[in-house]
């Protein structure tokens, strides 16, 4: 008895669907491993050791992906949505030292983290529609979370007042002025929580 005309397609598709499930995860293996090397080394590795942590062939990583700076802007775009939990509020009542002591604590922590995948991003911004949106996301938040974390203390200034000091608790209490004292200063992270400390701190008093 002949099998009938149409359970043919049926038949022909499951080695397709299985290739593009076997397909998508060698591209979500080979986004891991990239992102798994930044993290434990600070650099970016060669296509050869993304290959080897992944399981996948040199060709098969190029197979996924165009050229090395789209698999970077895939493995930034997977460490940013990751992070969107982490741009979660700080308690905003309290005592100013303490709620000063809580953002250093948690910017510290935070850029400690994303410290070598954010030196790729910035250097993607311009290439990467995605990877931009990304950090303006992140920008936003970060400052978004200080207007309300010290809204007790801007509330009373002037327009112009306050958008001056929103700007510099932003620079120093961001990424660039982290990665500075870390990178370039030498600074442990314990110096640099406690010079963002400091500088907020002297901000919020002048203000």
């Amino acid at each position: 008895m002949s099998v009938p005309t149409s359970s043919k397609p049926a038949v022909s598709a499951v080695p397709v669907d299985g290739r593009r499930v076997r397909g998508q995860r060698n591209r979500d293996a080979v986004v891991d491993a990239i992102l798994s090397l930044l993290h434990e080394t600070g650099e970016v590795p060669a296509v050869s050791e993304v290959a080897a942590r992944s399981g996948v062939s040199v060709r098969s990583v190029f197979r996924h992906f165009d050229d090395i700076e789209s698999l970077h802007a895939a493995a930034v775009e997977r460490h940013m949505a990751a992070l969107v939990p982490r741009y979660a509020a700080l308690p905003m009542s309290g005592p100013l030292a303490e709620r000063v002591a809580g953002l250093a604590a948690h910017r510290s922590a935070l850029f400690e983290e994303i410290g070598p995948i954010r030196v790729v991003a910035e250097r993607l911004e311009s290439q990467s529609g995605a990877v931009a949106r990304g950090l303006v996301f992140a920008r936003r938040a970060l400052r978004d979370q200080l207007a309300a974390l010290f809204a007790e203390e801007l509330q009373p200034l002037s327009a112009d007042d306050r958008v001056e000091l929103l700007h510099a608790l932003d620079a120093v209490s961001g990424w660039d002025f982290w990665h500075h004292l870390r990178t370039l200063q030498g600074c442990s992270v314990a110096r640099s929580r406690a010079i963002v400390t400091r500088t907020v701190n002297a901000l919020l008093r002048d203000g």
